[in-house]
């Protein structure tokens, strides 16, 4: 992971300006508005090519039908990811018809190799872990990728295949976190490689305050923290010790942060 902190992680990209998920926000999320590192999403298609979608459906970004998974990347490559794309909510879809594609994971590897990723894994799949995993040890990206998902089996294949990389906690992972946290008297176990990654409320208890983050702070974790429409508590969350935050809008974040003065313009 990059060394400063706290980190400005754009969301599928610079989201809030480009189709998500896709090559050229990813470009303009490095290039122009200076992220840390960037988070997407990776899927398996039919023919288990990991490609960078979040929904395991079509539909909703893409000109296409159906689930990923039941496409072959050569039928998947000729889909318009910037179909629906639609930042101002007007129906107009800016980017319709211009070449936007859905990347394939080894073609972001290839294309940013000195970048930082977030990796969240779709799938609960074992075999779809250890191909991203591959993947990204035969880029030289290993070391700086984070690589997790909500199903507690990628978590757990990370854990026990790959220790010395970093991985995401799952859901069950936050939760076991919340009960030895709220445990009177508590024994710290330490966890350097796992990256708590959070609202700043998970089921109505708040995770944004000092004693939470200390508390994961003294297990040697990171806390990123998302913030995909406001941005209010960034500032806030910085002095209390958050270790990055996860934005749809980076040169929005990095000009809160004091770090794009006049340059992070809110169009693009």
């Amino acid at each position: 992971m990059p060394a400063h902190l706290p980190l400005v992680i754009a969301h599928r990209g610079a989201s809030a300006y480009l189709p998500e998920n896709t090559f050229e926000a990813f470009k303009l999320a490095f290039e122009r508005f200076k992220s840390d590192m960037i988070e997407f999403d990776v899927q398996a298609t039919r023919d288990g090519v990991p490609v960078i979608i979040h929904d395991a459906r079509l539909e909703r970004t893409t000109n296409g039908h159906g689930y990923v998974s039941q496409h072959s990347y050569s039928q998947l490559k000729h889909l318009d990811a910037g179909y629906y794309f639609d930042p101002q909510d007007n129906q107009k879809f800016p980017q319709r018809g211009k070449g936007i594609k859905i990347p394939t994971l080894e073609e972001v590897l290839k294309g940013f190799p000195k970048q930082s990723f977030a990796v969240e894994i779709k799938e609960r799949s074992e075999e779809l872990t250890h191909a991203v995993v591959g993947l990204l040890k035969k880029y030289g990206a290993a070391d700086r990728a984070i690589v997790g998902s909500k199903h507690h089996l990628v978590s757990q294949v990370m854990k026990k295949h790959y220790p010395h990389l970093h991985r995401f906690c799952s859901i069950r992972n936050v939760f076991s976190l919340l009960l030895e946290y709220r445990r009177p008297k508590r024994r710290i176990r330490k966890d350097p490689m796992a990256v708590a990654s959070t609202p700043t409320q998970f089921l109505k208890i708040r995770l944004d305050t000092v004693k939470w983050i200390e508390f994961l702070h003294a297990k040697e974790m990171k806390v990123f923290f998302w913030f995909f429409k406001g941005q209010d508590r960034i500032a806030v969350l910085k002095k209390r010790g958050a270790d990055g935050f996860v934005v749809d809008d980076p040169g929005l974040t990095n000009r809160t942060l004091g770090r794009l003065p006049g340059i992070a313009p809110t169009t693009a």
